[in-house]
């Protein structure tokens, strides 16, 4: 990425950053994250926006491409160092800020564990999963035909049916992190917040599943000469990855039951649960799958075997700062070079229409199934048009899995993320406004988050007359 500021502006940053060193650059970019997302929420609080979307669009601000405040190396890692191992040089690269969106993810997939209960889940979660899966492959067929199409016209590759699935598999995630921010935002609660979580839930397991698979499928097709046998397996073992890793989040949240009793303070026990949280996080990484399912599952079996909240309200007052910096590491990650290729915005545009449009006319449509009530079915498709955590961490997986693989093949995988992370930025603005009008809409929203705070010096003044 080069800044729209010009070239002499990019150099000029670049020496900046090496006369400092890496360190520095990653307090630099924390501090102006921070301080920058408490000034954009005080702007967002005046236009009754959610606050994601202010730290999206500082992000964008802050970002390769604007004033190079994040340099593009930070969002993918840091250079390579030479390590001396046993007497040889060797490589050794450091993580630089791309860790921030697979924590955050980890702490948030937990965090709405609390929504789950396995007594709820018995009475709803059978016809809700039937929803959620007719939705998500309407989604999947309409979003990936829709791609198979544009890009056959586009390159001419009217066969190349790889970009078709993994975008039309991504179209099916429902990102957790916006949604849970803004729930947070407006303390919102209820039947329709539970019904939401849920069905994010579903979504998610639904297309880290297929996404695994697939990019399993799209890997082991580089060998000429892999039989059906050896492919199956390939794309086999990321899933399993994932079965094993979630059994791990269950143990996980066993274990947290038994060690979080009434004799541990509450610094024991945020020290104890942000460990696993990132145990979790670590062995997804190692494993080159999504932490969401291993640390939702984390969170689910927890809260049933612990029968507590309070783990859970003492974390939240961890996550802003994390919440704030993925999403301008988020927002950094748009490339205003994208927007130089029609064939991105078109497949963005088209994504972004298709997948809200199809979800809206699924969900009114197969929503009796579940007796969704009219309301539900009105706002429910608004409350999950964000994707950006899931998405991106797909993509991401997608890079490490297919990393040394043909120039076509990384090429490919490059252009699917430059349309899902142009689609993402969009529906990361418009979704958190449209699921705070649903949320409102459907009386889930505290009354008392949306009445400006009353000055209590004007009080005092008042009083005194």
């Amino acid at each position: 990425m080069t800044s729209v500021f010009g070239i002499d502006y990019q150099n000029f940053i670049n020496k900046l950053y090496a006369s400092i060193g890496p360190v520095s650059i990653v307090l630099i970019i924390m501090a102006a994250a921070l301080i920058g997302g408490f000034g954009v929420s005080r702007i967002c609080k005046l236009l009754k926006i959610p606050y994601v979307t202010g730290y999206i669009i500082l992000g964008i601000i802050l970002g390769p491409s604007l004033f190079a405040i994040v340099p593009t190396y930070m969002l993918t890692g840091i250079n390579d160092a030479n390590a001396l191992i046993n007497g040889e040089t060797v490589k050794v690269s450091f993580a630089g800020l791309s860790f921030i969106g697979d924590l955050c993810m980890g702490f948030i997939a937990y965090s709405i564990g609390k929504f789950f209960k396995f007594e709820k889940l018995k009475k709803a979660g059978g016809k809700t999963l039937i929803v959620t899966i007719l939705t998500s492959i309407c989604v999947g067929l309409v979003v990936g035909g829709l791609t198979y199409i544009i890009y056959g016209l586009i390159f001419n590759e009217p066969y190349n049916l790889a970009p078709a699935f993994i975008i039309g598999t991504v179209a099916i995630a429902i990102s957790p992190t916006a949604t849970s921010t803004i729930i947070r935002q407006y303390k919102a609660k209820g039947n329709y917040v539970e019904r939401l979580f849920l069905i994010i839930l579903c979504a998610n397991v639904i297309a880290i599943l297929a996404f695994t698979i697939i990019i399993g499928v799209v890997a082991s097709g580089e060998s000429v000469d892999a039989s059906i046998g050896e492919i199956l397996l390939s794309a086999s073992i990321p899933f399993i990855h994932t079965v094993i890793l979630v059994g791990v989040g269950i143990l996980c949240g066993f274990i947290l039951s038994l060690l979080n009793n009434y004799r541990r303070t509450n610094d024991s026990r945020i020290i104890l649960v942000i460990g696993f949280i990132v145990i979790l996080v670590c062995l997804c990484s190692i494993c080159k799958i999504s932490p969401l399912l291993p640390c939702m599952a984390f969170g689910i079996f927890y809260f049933n075997f612990a029968k507590s909240e309070s783990l859970f309200l003492q974390l939240d007052g961890f996550l802003p700062p994390i919440l704030c910096l993925f999403f301008v590491v988020s927002g950094a990650k748009l490339d205003f070079s994208y927007f130089s290729h029609a064939s991105v915005l078109i497949i963005a545009l088209v994504f972004c229409l298709a997948r809200t449009g199809t979800r809206i006319l699924s969900v009114r449509g197969f929503g009796g199934i579940a007796d969704f009530s009219r309301t539900d079915k009105k706002y429910l498709p608004l409350s999950t048009m964000t994707i950006t955590s899931v998405a991106v961490g797909l993509l991401n997986m997608a890079t490490l899995v297919v990393s040394g693989m043909s120039e076509a093949t990384l090429e490919m995988i490059d252009y699917c993320y430059a349309i899902v992370l142009t689609a993402s930025v969009v529906l990361e603005i418009v979704g958190p406004v449209m699921c705070k009008i649903a949320l409102i809409k459907t009386n889930s929203v505290d009354p008392a988050t949306l009445i400006p705070p009353t000055n209590p010096k004007k009080i005092n003044k008042e009083v005194a007359k």
